[in-house]
């Protein structure tokens, strides 16, 4: 049995800018499911997440706030969310995560992960689910790839981080181009009005409690429910499109992005909006301990490409290409996230619950919560809570390229492994979590739907989307 060092020093430390603005999101949660081939030992099992939380101690962490009203990470001294479950049928999986993605963390409790073990003694489920602020995709498939080494050998040596390097403006700057003029006044605008939010914030001294913003989770998961459908290419399907991308010299990405947008065009014309999210790991511009951690150094790039129909898909995907490359090589994304950081995690909180007020119906805004915001159509938080939620993607992509794991691990075989990230509470938005494993490109749709009026709608929109994209990758590319 694994025995943990009573020598270890209690972790804690300091939250870096672009940790901290994921917060005010109780309900943003990244997770992954492997199946196993084999009788997975239990004992075995518990043992690896032991050793994986001694290893990672932010995985049995919570936040806390100072007396400057700033967070850090803070150990904490209770047993492990750790739970097995009996596999009664090949649905049962599924079953677990629509639970999870229901139960909220509670931040300044922790801990903010979840492992869960669907067991037969023939094939199980490892799940593993974490608040955002934690993990990111990155960081899901590095824990359960490590927690299936030691379950293969609980002796197996890692290498770990004494002091995580986080990103910082320093570290990133020699990474961000010349600004032209337009772009630094852009930049200096964009300055100008978060620190005009943030004084006015200062003014109006609303403070949000956590068991406030808590009530703003549990009536959106009261009308909102979290769906997704995962999808497999055979390793033949997943050749054929890695080899068409390679001669055509795009990205996976790329061609899942516009193939997406092709097919949102043919089924779903009512809703406009064509944004575009693409998720960026910081990692790889960071040093080599920077690249061995496990926080979350995911950030994002948005663009707003339209399919235009007069031309061929490949020169819409070439064009998509380099307007990508463009704004991936301008990194304004991180800059962003480091501006946001500056706001007052109160404020952050007012602007989410903000959009869960747009998001519930009626009835619901009539409670405290929701009233101590103020009239919507003044109230700073709201405005842009409102200029968010239009800004929505229709679309994020996000596979951080990270799926590296073996056929097997002793006497246990690695059949197959989904991503599940949050989901897109907007019409239609859809999040494509995509890893390639076993040779198959596996992927998931992840969306919120509306409980009341039109979920109908809904479904035959989402299915017919997520079929049509299937058949998008497998056929129509090769036309």
């Amino acid at each position: 049995m694994y025995q943990e060092s009573n020598d270890i020093i209690p972790y804690k430390r300091k939250m870096e800018a672009i940790e901290s603005y994921i917060i005010p999101i109780p309900d943003a949660i990244a997770g992954i499911c492997v199946q196993v081939k084999g009788n997975v030992d239990k004992n075995k099992f518990l043992d690896a997440v032991k050793k994986l939380r001694n290893i990672y101690p932010i995985l049995n962490s919570r936040v806390i706030l100072d007396e400057k009203n700033e967070a850090w990470f803070e150990e904490i001294n209770r047993e492990f969310f750790t739970v097995i479950i009996n596999r009664e049928s090949d649905d049962t999986w599924r079953n677990v995560i629509n639970s999870e993605w229901k139960k909220p963390f509670y931040l300044d409790k922790g801990p903010l992960t979840r492992f869960i073990l669907v067991h037969s003694d023939t094939f199980s489920e490892i799940i593993f689910v974490g608040h955002h602020v934690v993990v990111d995709g990155f960081g899901v498939n590095k824990i359960v790839n490590l927690l299936l080494q030691f379950m293969e050998d609980l002796k197996a040596k890692f290498e770990t981080v004494k002091k995580e390097p986080l990103p910082s403006r320093e570290n990133l700057k020699k990474f961000r181009p010349k600004l032209t003029p337009s772009e630094f006044l852009k930049r200096a605008n964009d300055s100008f009005i978060l620190n005009f939010v943030k004084n006015q914030w200062r003014i109006s001294k609303l403070r949000l409690s956590g068991k406030d913003f808590m009530y703003s989770h549990d009536s959106f998961f009261k009308n909102y429910n979290y769906i997704w459908k995962d999808e497999i290419l055979t390793e033949k399907e997943t050749f054929e499109l890695f080899k068409i991308c390679r001669e055509k010299n795009v990205t996976i990405n790329s061609v899942m992005t516009v193939a997406f947008l092709a097919c949102k065009q043919e089924i779903d014309k009512e809703h406009e909006n064509n944004k575009q999210r693409i998720c960026v790991d910081l990692r790889r511009h960071l040093d080599k301990d920077a690249q061995k951690s496990l926080s979350c150094y995911a950030s994002s790039i948005d663009t707003n490409f339209s399919y235009d129909n007069s031309n061929s898909f490949w020169q819409n995907v070439l064009n998509y290409h380099k307007d990508f490359i463009d704004k991936m090589n301008e990194y304004q994304d991180v800059e962003k996230v480091f501006q946001l950081s500056k706001l007052p995690l109160d404020f952050l909180k007012a602007v989410t619950l903000s959009q869960r007020m747009n998001s519930v119906p009626e009835d619901y805004k009539e409670e405290k919560s929701f009233k101590k915001l103020g009239n919507k159509s003044y109230h700073i938080a709201a405005i842009v809570a409102r200029n968010t939620m239009k800004a929505s993607p229709s679309i994020t992509i996000t596979n951080m390229g990270v799926g590296r794991y073996a056929k097997s691990y002793g006497d246990l075989t690695v059949e197959n492994c989904i991503l599940l990230p949050s989901a897109a509470p907007i019409p239609l938005g859809v999040i494509v979590a995509s890893i390639v494993i076993n040779k198959q490109l596996v992927y998931t749709f992840n969306s919120s739907r509306y409980t009341g009026d039109g979920i109908k709608d809904f479904d035959i929109k989402f299915n017919m989307l997520r079929e049509r994209f299937k058949e998008f990758l497998t056929t129509d590319i090769f036309k």
